[in-house]
C-alpha cells in the first residue's frame, strides 16, 4: 500500500507542476506582434482577392477564383494575376492597395482601371 501511495502522490505532483507551467507560460510581446502581422497580411490578401474578383466580374463579366500568382509586401498592397490554360480564358492582373481599393485592373494587356 505504501508504494501505491508514493506512486499516486508522485503522479499528482507531476500533474500539478505541468498545470502550473502551462498556466504561467504566456506568449511574449514579440510573439504576439508576429502573430498579429501574419493575421493582418492574411486579411489583406483575402480582402484583395475578393475585391479584385468583384471588380473583374463587374467590369468584364469574368468570374475569378484562385490567382495563379500573387505578390505583396504584407502591409500596403497585393498584386495578383489570374492565368488560365483555356485560350478563351482572359489573363487578368489586379493591384489592390490598403485603404485605396483596386488601383489597377489589366485584362489581356489592356488597362481597364488606370
Amino acid at each position: 500500500m505504501n508504494n501505491l501511495n508514493t506512486l499516486f502522490f508522485g503522479f499528482l505532483g507531476v500533474m500539478v507542476v505541468g498545470f502550473l507551467i502551462v498556466a504561467f507560460s504566456g506568449k511574449s510581446e514579440h510573439q504576439k506582434m508576429g502573430e498579429a502581422m501574419i493575421m493582418s497580411a492574411n486579411m489583406l490578401n483575402v480582402h484583395a482577392r475578393d475585391k479584385c474578383a468583384e471588380e473583374a466580374e463587374r467590369r468584364i463579366k469574368t468570374e475569378l477564383y484562385t490567382p495563379s500568382e500573387s505578390a505583396s509586401d504584407g502591409i500596403t498592397y497585393v498584386q495578383m494575376v489570374w492565368k488560365g490554360n483555356d485560350p478563351n480564358y482572359k489573363e487578368v492582373s489586379c493591384r489592390y492597395e490598403r485603404d485605396k481599393g483596386v488601383m489597377e485592373l489589366v485584362v489581356d494587356g489592356k488597362k481597364v482601371i488606370p
